[in-house]
């Protein structure tokens, strides 16, 4: 069975390719920066701009579309290159690779399209999935985390898991948290957040079965803080993570909405994400 997936050099993509390649999948790997991971060991490796230049459309069994801008707060500034990328780029991922089976990694964040310009865009590129492509699913991802031997180049390091753990290994000051006054137990966001692989695993099985529903939440249930997380963090690698408040940052909602699916199944918790993250956020 032939799969192509966008932004598959990425973070998720690169641990999808590399499990599908395990499955004995024949994987093909779209994306703008394909230097980001090492998979030449699991997949045709092609630039994203081959797609700007099809004379026909190439054909897979499957197309998993991962790529896209996700970073909230830069949509508010910039919200052109988030609909571009976003909305503009799935169509043309939809009309230029024909499968028989579509599946589009989306965002919790489409709960609320009103809240920034990311999470309209990824709301929009779910519509697009729907109309155009007849057996698909959209799936609504929640603050990945966690590490299987791949990475996510983010110099930032926007995610706060890998913030925290990198502040905790000695790699900044200090851990800014973006807002104290919402309205929450402790005053700072609240989020869901989930394991890779349990991503990978719940996508296997969403390959394997083929549902056609609106959408899937592939994300654990269970929801904590800010304060929470770096709580844990402290306790996980027994050190003292200094803390800095700052403003609430734009396009950040209070906590995420999350139904539960059966796709889904979490096997690896809040702490395992937080070790597996101090473990490689080193340098």
């Amino acid at each position: 069975m032939k799969i192509a997936i966008t932004g598959g050099a990425g973070y998720i993509g690169s641990h999808l390719a590399s499990f599908l390649n395990y499955k004995n999948f024949e994987v093909f790997v779209f994306d703008k920066n394909i230097n980001q991971n090492i998979i030449e060991d699991y997949a045709t490796i092609k630039n994203w701009n081959i797609l700007k230049s099809l004379d026909k459309k190439l054909e897979f069994d499957i197309v998993i579309h991962l790529a896209a801008e996700t970073k909230v707060h830069n949509s508010v500034l910039n919200p052109k290159i988030y609909y571009d990328t976003n909305v503009i780029g799935t169509y043309n991922v939809i009309e230029n690779l024909q499968c028989e089976y579509f599946i589009n990694v989306s965002s919790g964040s489409a709960f609320q399209p009103q809240n920034s310009p990311y999470a309209m865009s990824k709301y929009l590129a779910e519509s697009l999935v729907k109309k155009h492509h007849k057996n698909s699913i959209n799936l609504r991802l929640y603050n990945v985390s966690g590490n299987n031997g791949f990475f996510k180049f983010d110099i930032e390091r926007y995610h706060l898991i890998r913030k925290a753990a990198a502040t905790a290994n000695g790699l900044y000051p200090h851990v800014e948290i973006y807002g104290d006054d919402y309205d929450t137990k402790d005053g700072t966001a609240i989020r869901n957040y989930t394991h890779i692989k349990d991503i990978v695993n719940s996508i296997y099985n969403i390959i394997l079965q083929k549902p056609i529903t609106n959408f899937e939440c592939l994300g654990s249930k269970n929801n904590y803080s800010v304060l929470e997380i770096i709580k844990i963090m402290e306790k996980i690698s027994g050190k003292k993570i200094k803390k800095v408040f700052k403003k609430r940052r734009l396009g950040d909602s209070a906590t995420s909405i999350i139904n539960k699916s059966l796709y889904f199944n979490e096997t690896n918790t809040i702490h395992d994400q937080c070790l597996s993250a101090l473990s490689v956020e080193i340098d």
